[in-house]
């Protein structure tokens, strides 16, 4: 536990350095043109929603595949799948980006389909990373991915510094270099992970089209309201002013989520391993015991580390709540959009929720629950587009934020719930002993 410990804490440092570099990034943004810069925020929240839907859902299979034991042949022939899978991913997303550019507010139809092509590279990264998580070398794609941030940052202030002219396609050139190298780096170091395979064992094949098939449903659903709030604040005709307020604190919010989403994927995998698995308990384990005599040990387990992501929860929400007003002066320093630091206010209610709620759809899922996620997340889906339904008009951004927040709890609450309910825990009294 020392070691994952260490090396969970040095992801994080350099994380942070990561995230210090996308405030950069995000204060140069903000030099553009307040029309551009919207053309822009709506693009990257429609790709956003397309990206969620042709991810599939494959990367928290991959994470389970390699979490749990499997040979080497099965991973080599699900790897090889799910490559073909994302290629043919590509061409669905150009199709649905396509159709829905009519029905946005989006001008720059060009524009849309290169952001579209460069962001596509951080989806097929996204892989190794699940990889890094199951095999406990997340801290080397936290170093990829500062490497990636560095190289942006260094073109914009190059340009900067030499007084060349602030255009969005300056940024553009910047992350497709960027990306690229990132992603090259990435399979270079997890190569041995990522073997593909001549032929398709069709047996394998058929064993993944379940899992496949629900994630890829929940994928779908994600989509519809992971960006949906940007996209009403521009149909509705909230002023840029508003809509670039809110992305400059969903901008930071999103930089904030790297924490989780660095932290409680890789010990969500080593807590299954090691302590759900085995029936270990943490140091916890007598208050647990005192509290809940009745409940099976590995539900115990899993409510000791989901109370432990939640205090983690807790303090880096905490954090961005006090220094939101120092955050956005630092993307920000003329307040030129004043609906960012009330919108990140109520976001960072809802950051201290996604590390439980991360956690527990992490052990979901390596408990082949993918069918029960799906249904639960079809439920949050309608609350989120309820909420935003509701809150928008009534708050503008500040309401965006409020509605987020808000079914970020509803499935925390429902994670809990599926866990509780529909997975099946070994109920035998023996317990070893503690880590």
């Amino acid at each position: 536990m020392k070691k994952f410990s260490f090396l969970l804490a040095l992801s994080l440092v350099i994380k942070l350095a990561s995230i210090g570099l996308g405030l950069y990034t995000s204060r140069w943004l903000n030099g553009l043109d307040a029309a551009v810069f919207a053309q822009y925020n709506q693009i990257n929240a429609l790709n956003t929603i397309i990206l969620a839907i042709i991810l599939f859902g494959i990367p928290s299979l991959i994470q389970k595949i390699y979490t749990k034991k499997h040979t080497d042949y099965y991973r080599e022939q699900a790897w090889t799948i799910f490559m073909i899978i994302r290629a043919i991913s590509y061409i669905i997303g150009a199709v649905i980006l396509f159709i829905s550019l009519p029905f946005t507010a989006i001008l720059d139809w060009p524009m849309a389909f290169l952001l579209y092509s460069i962001q596509f590279l951080l989806v097929i990264d996204l892989h190794f990373r699940s990889i890094a998580d199951a095999v406990g070398k997340s801290w080397w794609f936290s170093l990829t991915d500062f490497m990636v941030k560095f190289i942006v940052v260094g073109v914009l202030f190059t340009v900067q510094i030499n007084s060349y002219p602030l255009t969005l396609s300056v940024f553009l050139w910047a992350i497709t270099i960027a990306y690229s190298i990132g992603l090259g780096v990435d399979f270079s170091i997890f190569k041995k992970y990522s073997t593909l395979t001549k032929n398709i064992d069709f047996d394998i094949a058929k064993k993944l089209v379940r899992p496949l098939f629900y994630v890829s449903l929940t994928a779908f659903i994600v989509s519809f309201y992971s960006g949906a709030d940007i996209l009403i604040l521009g149909k509705i005709g909230l002023s840029n002013e508003s809509i670039n307020g809110y992305s400059n604190a969903y901008k930071i919010f999103s930089l904030a989520l790297v924490i989780p989403s660095l932290i409680i994927p890789p010990l969500a995998s080593y807590v299954h391993k090691n302590y759900v698995q085995q029936k270990i308990q943490t140091r916890f384990q007598k208050i647990t015991t005192f509290l809940l005599p009745f409940v099976s040990i590995q539900k115990r387990i899993i409510i000791e580390w989901s109370f432990i992501s939640f205090v983690l929860g807790v303090v880096v929400g905490g954090v961005i709540l006090v220094a939101t007003p120092l955050i956005i002066w630092l993307i920000d320093p003329t307040l030129r959009y004043p609906d960012a630091i009330p919108s990140l206010w109520a976001l960072s209610i809802g950051l201290a929720i996604v590390f439980p709620t991360s956690f527990l759809t992490n052990l979901l899922i390596f408990s082949d629950g993918e069918k029960t996620e799906f249904f639960g997340i079809l439920f949050v889906a309608v609350v989120s587009l309820i909420g935003y339904a509701i809150c928008i008009p009534l708050f503008g951004a500040v309401g965006a934020a409020i509605a987020t927040s808000l079914y970020l709890l509803v499935d925390f609450i429902i994670k809990a719930y599926s866990i509780s309910r529909f997975v099946r825990f070994d109920t035998s009294s023996e317990l070893n002993p503690v880590k």
